[in-house]
């Protein structure tokens, strides 16, 4: 086992919030809703691509069907749906779980100052994604795949200063907030890492934070998100 993913097993039984939540049925729904979304729109759903849509009735398709990709990964609690922890954001969590008598509270994960609640791959390249399938392709498997959230150090507020967290990293160090290609990020290019010229859906959200030096930080808190890392692991070593 490489020894950049020892973190992943670290304890993460307390960090389960949110057992009830069904992840399946949820993408399931908001899948269905974007297919629906699509057939109504017919020709004018790859418009929702563009940054800026000006056609009667595009811009609130294209704010509809955001709100349906933000949410095809999240409970009503949307701060206790974690699949990733990160290593800083987990030691961050620990201690207030200490110092609260070694008690878990989900008011500690509205620690804003401290703590991100993260899309790993962001709408907007969510989006991207869907706008590029065949009228004919499902949404279901891509929307599955790019739905995954996580929980990270620092916050993504303005005027919040410059700070090496996790937040940080990903949004303005290597500058991965905006659309996600499918090309491998330039930062992994630099890096000799050329087997992939078009990245496949489902490791979209870990090139994303191996391309901000937070993949070896991962520590998988749902079994889902446990068996993308051991793919994309896998599949790395090849």
């Amino acid at each position: 086992m490489n020894d950049r993913f020892d973190v992943r097993y670290r304890d993460v039984q307390w960090l389960a919030w949110n057992r009830s939540f069904d992840p399946a049925q949820q993408l399931a729904l908001c899948a269905s809703q974007l297919e629906i979304l699509r057939s109504t729109l017919g020709s004018k759903w790859p418009l929702l691509d563009k940054p800026r849509v000006r056609q009667a009735g595009v811009a609130e398709a294209k704010f509809l069907a955001k709100h349906l990709i933000r949410v095809a990964s999240e409970s009503v609690d949307f701060y206790a749906t974690v699949d990733f922890i990160t290593n800083d954001a987990y030691d961050r969590l620990d201690d207030m779980r200490r110092a609260s008598g070694a008690r878990s509270l989900i008011g500690h994960l509205k620690n804003w100052d401290r703590l991100t609640h993260e899309h790993m791959v962001p709408g907007t390249a969510v989006l991207h994604a869907l706008c590029g399938l065949k009228p004919d392709e499902p949404v279901l498997p891509v929307l599955d795949a790019l739905s995954f959230r996580a929980l990270v150090s620092g916050t993504k507020r303005k005027n919040a200063g410059r700070s090496a967290t996790d937040a940080y990293l990903l949004d303005v160090e290597y500058g991965l907030k905006s659309k996600l290609p499918s090309a491998l990020p330039a930062r992994l290019r630099n890096l000799g890492l050329h087997e992939w010229s078009q990245v496949p859906f489902r490791y979209w959200p870990l090139t994303r934070y191996e391309a901000a030096g937070l993949l070896s930080a991962l520590i998988p808190v749902t079994e889902r998100a446990r068996t993308l890392l051991d793919a994309y692991e896998r599949v790395r070593l090849e």
